[in-house]
């Protein structure tokens, strides 16, 4: 029996997060999550922390101003959990979105 194993590194879950949330209607953009003397902000607006198999995943967006915030977090949350599974055979455990920011999409 073979017993090789594949490992997803958190940055690729990450990626796939992003990725999936920039291709969300009604998302302008990531935010800079707010710094406090005691922790610095994720990258790009995205931070994933992995326990075991399952990944926590927080977001930290910028909506247009013509969506509704709690919608577009429902839609944002169901895409990253069907993206992330689908791609990397990861269980997401939770999502946290926080909007940071509204702007007139471009």
């Amino acid at each position: 029996m073979n017993t090789a194993r594949i490992s997803i590194s958190p940055d690729i879950v990450k990626d796939i997060a992003r990725l999936t949330t920039l291709a969300t209607p009604g998302v302008v953009g990531l935010a800079e999550a707010p710094t406090s003397v005691l922790h610095r902000s994720p990258p790009k607006g995205v931070d994933v922390e992995m326990i075991g198999e399952l990944a926590r995943i927080t977001l930290h967006v910028t909506a247009a101003t013509d969506q509704s915030l709690p919608a577009l977090g429902a839609i944002i949350k169901r895409k990253i959990a069907g993206a992330v599974e689908e791609i990397a055979g990861i269980k997401v455990e939770s999502i946290s979105v926080s909007f940071e920011d509204v702007r007139i999409a471009p």
